[in-house]
């Protein structure tokens, strides 16, 4: 089963990228179902083996609810576990827990009013980002004073809090982990701009990750269920993804 979707502010895009996985997945061979979660009263088929959870962007999909769900019902699903994935969706909970482990992080404070002054704290310039939501959802860049308060009002259409941090201008990477163990480090290198600003670069991105994963998983013979053995073909999931 591939869920797609959903209920959240990037459905569009989580329809596209569901629709690359599900190409993917029939093309090696396997018996694919898609469900589309917009509402609270969908029903797995009961012989669902496992759940792909990869393209379920945005809240609900990637903030926990689904995957408590999920577990509630004993079924196997792709990802992290619900409470991992509340605290990854919320970027202050995060950004305490990389502060709690000695990783340094980007100064920070947490907005809630629109009409709350420029903090007098922080540098600009800044990077102003609702709290729960999608990397690129409501993303703002403050690089004059004067263009606080319309970046402010933007970012608090899609969350009741903002975060808002000093910008860090530099090369990007990130690392993805699987079972417990670092994934190669990837450079994240859009034409312009910065990562996912104004969904520039989510759509092509994702095709790196499959593909470290597939081949880790084929070097490791990673043991999952029959429908989620990905491993015969990194080739493929790539091309149809991307």
């Amino acid at each position: 089963m591939v869920m797609l979707g959903g209920p959240s502010a990037e459905r569009e895009v989580s329809l596209r990228s569901g629709a690359g996985v599900v190409k993917a997945l029939r093309s090696l061979g396997h018996s694919v179902v898609e469900l589309d979660p917009k509402t609270p009263d969908w029903i797995l088929p009961p012989d669902t083996e496992v759940v792909c959870l990869a393209p379920l962007h945005g809240t609900y999909g990637e903030d926990g609810t689904v995957q408590r769900q999920l577990a509630q019902l004993g079924v196997l699903y792709t990802g992290c576990d619900s409470e991992a994935s509340r605290i990854a969706f919320d970027k202050v909970l995060t950004k305490q827990k990389c502060i709690a482990a000695g990783v340094p992080t980007a100064k920070f404070v947490v907005v809630n009013l629109e009409k709350a002054p420029l903090p007098k704290d922080l540098r600009l310039p800044l990077v102003v980002k609702p709290v729960r939501q999608g990397s690129s959802v409501g993303l703002q860049f403050v690089e004059r004073a004067e263009d606080w308060q319309n970046a402010l009002a933007e970012a608090l259409k899609f969350d009741s809090e903002v975060l808002v941090e000093e910008k860090i201008v530099g090369r990007e990477t990130t690392v993805g982990i699987l079972d417990g163990e670092a994934l190669p480090i990837v450079e994240v290198h859009p034409k312009t701009g910065s990562y996912d600003y104004k969904n520039n670069t989510r759509r092509a991105r994702p095709s790196i990750f499959v593909r470290l994963i597939l081949i880790r998983l084929r070097q490791r013979k990673f043991k999952m269920p029959r429908s989620a053995r990905f491993t015969q073909s990194a080739d493929a999931i790539t091309r149809a993804w991307t």
